[in-house]
Protein backbone atom coordinates (compact mmCIF):
# COMPACT_ATOMS: atom_id res chain seq x y z
CA UNK A 1 0.00 0.00 0.00
CA UNK A 2 1.26 3.89 -0.92
CA UNK A 3 2.48 6.37 1.32
CA UNK A 4 -0.06 9.21 2.04
CA UNK A 5 2.72 11.30 1.36
CA UNK A 6 2.60 10.50 -2.08
CA UNK A 7 -1.51 10.89 -2.36
CA UNK A 8 -1.62 14.43 -3.65
CA UNK A 9 1.06 14.47 -6.00
CA UNK A 10 0.48 14.85 -9.81
CA UNK A 11 -0.36 17.06 -12.68
CA UNK A 12 -3.61 19.18 -12.35
CA UNK A 13 -4.30 17.58 -8.45
CA UNK A 14 -4.99 20.90 -6.46
CA UNK A 15 -7.52 22.04 -9.16
CA UNK A 16 -8.87 18.23 -9.14
CA UNK A 17 -9.34 18.55 -5.44
CA UNK A 18 -10.79 21.84 -5.10
CA UNK A 19 -13.28 20.26 -7.92
CA UNK A 20 -14.05 17.41 -5.75
CA UNK A 21 -14.82 18.57 -2.61
CA UNK A 22 -16.71 21.99 -3.33
CA UNK A 23 -20.22 20.83 -3.59
CA UNK A 24 -19.75 18.15 -1.08
CA UNK A 25 -20.82 18.69 2.81
CA UNK A 26 -17.03 19.04 4.25
CA UNK A 27 -16.92 21.93 2.20
CA UNK A 28 -20.41 23.38 3.38
CA UNK A 29 -19.76 22.85 7.05
CA UNK A 30 -16.29 24.37 6.65
CA UNK A 31 -18.31 27.59 4.88
CA UNK A 32 -20.89 28.05 7.93
CA UNK A 33 -19.53 26.30 11.14
CA UNK A 34 -15.96 25.44 11.18
CA UNK A 35 -14.42 28.10 9.91
CA UNK A 36 -15.32 31.13 12.20
CA UNK A 37 -14.51 28.43 15.14
CA UNK A 38 -11.08 28.11 13.68
CA UNK A 39 -10.60 31.83 13.53
CA UNK A 40 -12.10 32.58 16.86
CA UNK A 41 -9.13 30.15 18.15
CA UNK A 42 -6.68 31.65 15.70
CA UNK A 43 -7.70 35.73 17.00
CA UNK A 44 -7.39 33.94 20.48
CA UNK A 45 -3.74 33.24 19.94
CA UNK A 46 -2.72 36.36 17.72
CA UNK A 47 -4.38 38.45 21.12
CA UNK A 48 -1.86 36.17 23.26
CA UNK A 49 0.73 38.13 21.09
CA UNK A 50 1.27 35.53 18.66
CA UNK A 51 3.08 36.33 15.14
CA UNK A 52 3.68 33.35 13.17
CA UNK A 53 1.57 30.89 11.71
CA UNK A 54 1.49 27.53 10.02
CA UNK A 55 -0.87 25.33 7.98
CA UNK A 56 0.88 21.61 7.36
CA UNK A 57 -0.03 19.99 4.40
CA UNK A 58 -2.49 23.13 3.41
CA UNK A 59 -3.44 21.74 0.52
CA UNK A 60 -4.80 24.05 -1.84
CA UNK A 61 -5.04 26.75 1.02
CA UNK A 62 -8.36 26.89 2.41
CA UNK A 63 -7.42 27.00 6.12
CA UNK A 64 -3.93 29.15 5.93
CA UNK A 65 -6.15 31.89 3.80
CA UNK A 66 -8.13 32.29 7.41
CA UNK A 67 -4.87 32.33 9.47
CA UNK A 68 -3.65 35.67 7.01
CA UNK A 69 -6.35 37.76 8.41
CA UNK A 70 -4.82 37.10 12.13
CA UNK A 71 -0.70 36.67 11.90
CA UNK A 72 1.60 38.29 10.35
CA UNK A 73 3.90 35.79 9.27
CA UNK A 74 1.89 33.21 7.71
CA UNK A 75 3.72 29.49 5.82
CA UNK A 76 2.07 26.95 4.22
CA UNK A 77 3.73 23.51 3.68
CA UNK A 78 2.76 20.91 1.46
CA UNK A 79 4.34 17.89 -0.43
CA UNK A 80 2.50 18.44 -3.39
CA UNK A 81 3.89 21.35 -5.54
CA UNK A 82 0.90 21.10 -7.59
CA UNK A 83 -1.39 22.08 -4.85
CA UNK A 84 0.63 24.30 -3.63
CA UNK A 85 0.03 25.61 -7.16
CA UNK A 86 -3.48 26.19 -6.53
CA UNK A 87 -2.76 27.84 -2.98
CA UNK A 88 -0.06 30.46 -4.44
CA UNK A 89 -3.28 31.76 -6.34
CA UNK A 90 -5.44 31.72 -2.97
CA UNK A 91 -3.12 33.16 -0.47
CA UNK A 92 -0.51 35.10 -2.67
CA UNK A 93 0.90 37.15 0.59
CA UNK A 94 1.86 33.75 2.49
CA UNK A 95 5.25 31.70 2.16
CA UNK A 96 5.31 27.98 0.50
CA UNK A 97 7.81 25.42 1.25
CA UNK A 98 7.37 22.21 -0.52
CA UNK A 99 9.15 19.38 1.25
CA UNK A 100 8.61 16.25 3.75
CA UNK A 101 9.84 17.10 6.71
CA UNK A 102 10.23 13.87 7.90
CA UNK A 103 13.32 13.90 5.52
CA UNK A 104 14.33 17.40 5.23
CA UNK A 105 14.06 18.84 9.13
CA UNK A 106 15.33 21.63 8.29
CA UNK A 107 12.38 22.54 5.39
CA UNK A 108 11.23 25.07 7.66
CA UNK A 109 13.23 27.26 10.54
CA UNK A 110 11.99 28.92 13.71
CA UNK A 111 9.06 29.02 16.06
CA UNK A 112 5.19 28.83 14.80
CA UNK A 113 2.89 29.89 17.80
CA UNK A 114 0.06 28.93 16.16
CA UNK A 115 -0.27 25.60 13.63
CA UNK A 116 -3.16 24.12 11.81
CA UNK A 117 -3.45 20.53 11.13
CA UNK A 118 -6.68 19.39 8.35
CA UNK A 119 -6.95 16.52 6.71
CA UNK A 120 -3.96 14.62 7.83
CA UNK A 121 -4.09 12.65 10.87
CA UNK A 122 -7.02 10.08 9.82
CA UNK A 123 -5.47 9.86 6.04
CA UNK A 124 -1.60 9.87 7.20
CA UNK A 125 -0.36 6.21 8.23
CA UNK A 126 0.17 5.87 12.03
CA UNK A 127 3.60 6.29 11.70
CA UNK A 128 3.72 9.17 9.61
CA UNK A 129 1.14 10.98 11.45
CA UNK A 130 4.13 10.58 14.56
CA UNK A 131 6.38 11.78 12.66
CA UNK A 132 4.64 15.17 12.04
CA UNK A 133 3.34 15.83 15.21
CA UNK A 134 6.94 15.28 16.26
CA UNK A 135 8.63 17.95 13.85
CA UNK A 136 6.05 20.19 14.84
CA UNK A 137 6.27 19.85 18.30
CA UNK A 138 9.83 20.61 17.67
CA UNK A 139 9.00 24.30 16.23
CA UNK A 140 6.37 25.35 18.67
CA UNK A 141 7.31 26.60 21.90
CA UNK A 142 5.50 25.71 25.23
CA UNK A 143 1.89 27.27 25.07
CA UNK A 144 1.69 27.60 21.13
CA UNK A 145 -1.80 26.51 19.67
CA UNK A 146 -2.41 23.41 17.59
CA UNK A 147 -6.06 23.35 15.98
CA UNK A 148 -6.67 19.80 13.96
CA UNK A 149 -9.18 17.80 12.82
CA UNK A 150 -10.38 13.90 12.63
CA UNK A 151 -12.98 13.62 9.77
CA UNK A 152 -14.14 10.48 10.57
CA UNK A 153 -14.92 9.89 13.92
CA UNK A 154 -15.59 6.39 14.80
CA UNK A 155 -19.21 7.06 16.55
CA UNK A 156 -20.44 8.60 13.93
CA UNK A 157 -23.23 8.10 11.13
CA UNK A 158 -20.31 7.71 8.64
CA UNK A 159 -17.58 6.05 11.21
CA UNK A 160 -20.20 3.42 11.95
CA UNK A 161 -20.41 2.36 8.01
CA UNK A 162 -16.81 2.53 7.36
CA UNK A 163 -16.08 -0.10 10.09
CA UNK A 164 -19.58 -1.94 8.80
CA UNK A 165 -18.50 -1.79 5.35
CA UNK A 166 -14.96 -2.95 6.06
CA UNK A 167 -16.03 -5.94 7.61
CA UNK A 168 -18.12 -7.05 5.31
CA UNK A 169 -16.69 -6.06 2.08
CA UNK A 170 -13.39 -5.82 3.18
CA UNK A 171 -12.45 -2.60 2.21
CA UNK A 172 -10.21 -0.02 4.06
CA UNK A 173 -11.81 2.84 4.99
CA UNK A 174 -10.18 4.91 7.76
CA UNK A 175 -12.06 6.17 10.67
CA UNK A 176 -10.09 7.54 13.61
CA UNK A 177 -11.70 7.52 17.23
CA UNK A 178 -11.36 10.76 19.79
CA UNK A 179 -9.29 8.66 22.48
CA UNK A 180 -6.94 7.81 19.47
CA UNK A 181 -6.48 11.36 18.27
CA UNK A 182 -6.14 12.54 22.29
CA UNK A 183 -3.36 9.55 22.30
CA UNK A 184 -1.44 10.38 19.55
CA UNK A 185 -0.99 14.12 20.33
CA UNK A 186 -0.60 13.14 24.40
CA UNK A 187 2.76 11.10 23.20
CA UNK A 188 4.08 13.87 20.72
CA UNK A 189 3.68 17.06 23.32
CA UNK A 190 0.11 18.63 23.42
CA UNK A 191 -2.59 19.21 25.21
CA UNK A 192 -6.18 19.09 24.18
CA UNK A 193 -7.95 22.21 25.21
CA UNK A 194 -11.25 21.41 23.25
CA UNK A 195 -13.34 19.83 20.84
CA UNK A 196 -16.07 20.65 18.67
CA UNK A 197 -17.83 18.18 16.48
CA UNK A 198 -19.61 18.71 13.06
CA UNK A 199 -21.12 16.84 10.14
CA UNK A 200 -23.41 15.39 12.34
CA UNK A 201 -26.14 14.13 10.11
CA UNK A 202 -25.82 11.18 7.22
CA UNK A 203 -25.10 12.25 3.55
CA UNK A 204 -25.23 10.73 0.56
CA UNK A 205 -21.85 10.35 -1.24
CA UNK A 206 -21.14 13.28 0.57
CA UNK A 207 -23.42 15.09 -0.28
CA UNK A 208 -25.99 17.03 1.37
CA UNK A 209 -29.02 14.33 2.44
CA UNK A 210 -31.58 17.13 3.26
CA UNK A 211 -30.26 19.75 0.47
CA UNK A 212 -27.84 22.45 1.18
CA UNK A 213 -30.54 24.58 3.75
CA UNK A 214 -31.96 21.85 5.06
CA UNK A 215 -28.42 20.01 6.08
CA UNK A 216 -27.27 23.61 7.24
CA UNK A 217 -30.81 24.04 9.39
CA UNK A 218 -30.42 20.26 11.04
CA UNK A 219 -26.45 20.83 11.75
CA UNK A 220 -27.42 24.21 13.71
CA UNK A 221 -30.10 21.81 15.48
CA UNK A 222 -28.16 18.73 16.08
CA UNK A 223 -25.27 21.28 17.47
CA UNK A 224 -28.43 23.30 19.95
CA UNK A 225 -28.81 19.59 21.34
CA UNK A 226 -25.22 19.16 22.06
CA UNK A 227 -24.72 16.30 19.55
CA UNK A 228 -21.41 17.37 18.34
CA UNK A 229 -19.97 14.36 19.64
CA UNK A 230 -20.70 12.24 17.25
CA UNK A 231 -19.86 14.43 14.43
CA UNK A 232 -18.23 13.26 11.59
CA UNK A 233 -15.85 15.79 12.02
CA UNK A 234 -14.38 16.69 15.24
CA UNK A 235 -12.38 19.62 15.43
CA UNK A 236 -9.76 19.72 18.35
CA UNK A 237 -7.87 22.87 19.89
CA UNK A 238 -4.67 21.51 21.96
CA UNK A 239 -1.71 23.29 23.45
CA UNK A 240 2.18 22.67 22.85
CA UNK A 241 3.62 21.92 26.79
Amino acid sequence: MSSYRTSHIGENRGQRYDATHANKVDALIWDVFIRDFVSARMQSCAARGGTRYLDFACGTGRVLKVGTQHFERCVGIDISDDMLTVARDRVPTANFVCADVTVDRDAASGAFDCVTLFRFLLNAERSLSLEVLAWLADHMPPGATLIGNNHMNTVSFRGISSIVTNAVFHTRHNYLSRRGTTKMLEASGFKICEWSGYRILPTVMGKPFFGRKGQIALEKISRALHLGSIGSELVFVAERI
